[in-house]
Parts: structure tokens; C-alpha cells; sequence
């Protein structure tokens, strides 16, 4: 009698265990598909941007609106004329989700093509470019840039940009791809199953009255 109950305990423990292994598998697996798309889409975009101007109407700086606090190194903002030549006024400076970026002033009438690349508040590159026109000091509607720029942006405001609707450009690579997201929470998975299966196994022994070695010779 005592085998026969002894044999159904471990038949017990045997189902239980397998059941813990694959519930915190698939608990694994449904974590990893929930967090992998967030990481992909965690990179910070351009929503607009607008040319600051001075009392007199003058075009004094560019200002890059974020979706969220871009990280203030490795900012590059570049503003050239038809000619290539500089037509930045200074560093850019930061304010809350905005970069801002001096003009040389007063700008002479004519196209202009700025380049822009910062760190997205999750670490990872992101960039973009535009064109303006100037005439009388004052500047026209904001245009995507049609070429390569220094940092090959594209544009801010193109709604057919490969990249992302606002036009900014991750240049960090691809992310994380989602069949190794998925191993990894799965051996994570397992390492918090493995101390719920030995203490699951200890206990069952310690009501049958026997040693858990016994139940699988």
C-alpha cells in the first residue's frame, strides 16, 4: 500500500513540475513579445520646428521640438547658405523637450539647408534635415531636404520619409532582434522556476515521509 501511494506521489510531483516549467516558459515568452516592440520604439522623435525671430521680424534661431528631453552631448546642428558656408551664431542650447540653435544674424536673402543629429533620452542617435528660404531677413515655410546632408538626414516634415513620419532617422542600428529577447526571458524564466520545482519537491517528500532521491530509482 505504502509503494502504491509512494508511486502515485511521484506521478504528482512529476505533472506539477512539468506544469511549472511551462507556465513560466510561456509567462517568459509573453513578456518578451510585450517588451521588445516598446524597445523598438523607444527612440525619441522630432514633432516640429520652428525658425525664432527677432522684434524686428528677423530670423534669429531654429528651434528642434522633441517628443521627449533629448541627452545634451554629441548634439550636432548644422545651417549652411547656398554656398555651403556657415550660417550658425553659437552652440545650441537646451530648454525642456527643445534645442535651440543661434542663426548668424542678420541672414542675407536665399535657401538654406541645416542638418541636425542629437541623442535620443534612451541613448541612441537620431537625426534629420530640412531647408528655408530667407527674403528681407524673414523666413518662408520649412521644406524637407531632398539630398544628403552631412549626417545623409532626411527630411522633418516629409510625410513619405522611410524612416519615420517626422522624418528622423535612427542611426543606431536595429534593435534588439525578437527571437533573442525571447530566449532570454525564457532563461530567466526557468531560473525563477528552478527554486519553486526543488521547494515543491522537498515539500512533497517531507509529507510522504521519505527522501525525494527515493522516487526516481
Amino acid at each position: 500500500m505504502h509503494s502504491h501511494t509512494h508511486i502515485q506521489a511521484a506521478h504528482t510531483e512529476r505533472r506539477t513540475t512539468k506544469r511549472t516549467l511551462a507556465l513560466a516558459l510561456a509567462a517568459g515568452v509573453a513578456l518578451a513579445a510585450f517588451f521588445a516592440p516598446t524597445a523598438a520604439q523607444a527612440h525619441d522623435q522630432l514633432i516640429d520646428v520652428a525658425i525664432d525671430t527677432t522684434d524686428a521680424g528677423e530670423a534669429s534661431s531654429l528651434r528642434l521640438t522633441f517628443s521627449d528631453t533629448v541627452l545634451q552631448v554629441g548634439t550636432e546642428i548644422h545651417v549652411s547658405d547656398g554656398d555651403g558656408a556657415d550660417a550658425t551664431g553659437g552652440a545650441p542650447t537646451f530648454s525642456d523637450r527643445d534645442v535651440v540653435q543661434p542663426l548668424a544674424t542678420p541672414l542675407a536673402d536665399g535657401t538654406y539647408t541645416s542638418a541636425w543629429r542629437v541623442v535620443s533620452s534612451d541613448g541612441h542617435p537620431i537625426e534629420g534635415g530640412f531647408t528655408f528660404d530667407i527674403a528681407d531677413g524673414a523666413a518662408s515655410e520649412i521644406r524637407p531636404y531632398s539630398g544628403e546632408t552631412e549626417a545623409d538626414a532626411e527630411s522633418a516634415t516629409d510625410p513619405d520619409a522611410a524612416s519615420t513620419d517626422d522624418g528622423s532617422e535612427d542611426s543606431s542600428g536595429s534593435p534588439i532582434p525578437l527571437p533573442l529577447a525571447i530566449g532570454a526571458a525564457a532563461l530567466v524564466a526557468v531560473a525563477v522556476a528552478i527554486p519553486l520545482i526543488v521547494r515543491m519537491r522537498r515539500n512533497a517528500s517531507s509529507a510522504e515521509g521519505h527522501d525525494p532521491r527515493a522516487s526516481e530509482e
